[in-house]
C-alpha cells in the first residue's frame, strides 16, 4: 500500500538487450538462430551469438579489443543483416523456417 503523504519515486525502465532472429520466440529452434544485442556501457552496444561478436564489417570475430562495439542503431542493423545467414550444426535459417522452426 502506498503512503499518500510521500511522493512516489520515479521509475526508470531501460532496454539493455534485444534478441534478433528470423524465427519466432515460440519456435523450438529459436534459441539456436538468434543474435543478442546487448548494451555494454557509455552508449555502446555489441551483437553476439554467445561466443563470437559482429564487427563493423559484418564479420564474426572473437571479442578482443573494442572493435566490436557500436552505437545501438549499428549493432541492431548488423544483427538484422546477419540473422538470415545463421547456421546451427550445418542447418541454415531457411531450413529451420521450412521445418517450422521445429527441427530436432
Amino acid at each position: 500500500m502506498t503512503n499518500p503523504k510521500k511522493p512516489t519515486p520515479a521509475v526508470n525502465v531501460e532496454v539493455t538487450r534485444y534478441e534478433v532472429s528470423c524465427l519466432r520466440p515460440d519456435q523450438r529452434e529459436y534459441k539456436n538462430y538468434k543474435i543478442l544485442v546487448e548494451r555494454y556501457r557509455d552508449g555502446l552496444w555489441f551483437a553476439h551469438d554467445g561466443l563470437m561478436r559482429l564487427a563493423a564489417d559484418g564479420e564474426w570475430v572473437e571479442s578482443r579489443g573494442l572493435d566490436h562495439l557500436h552505437d545501438e542503431e549499428t549493432a541492431l542493423r548488423l544483427a538484422r543483416q546477419a540473422a538470415p545467414h545463421l547456421t546451427c550444426n550445418g542447418h541454415t535459417v531457411a531450413e529451420a523456417l521450412s521445418e517450422g522452426g521445429d527441427r530436432g
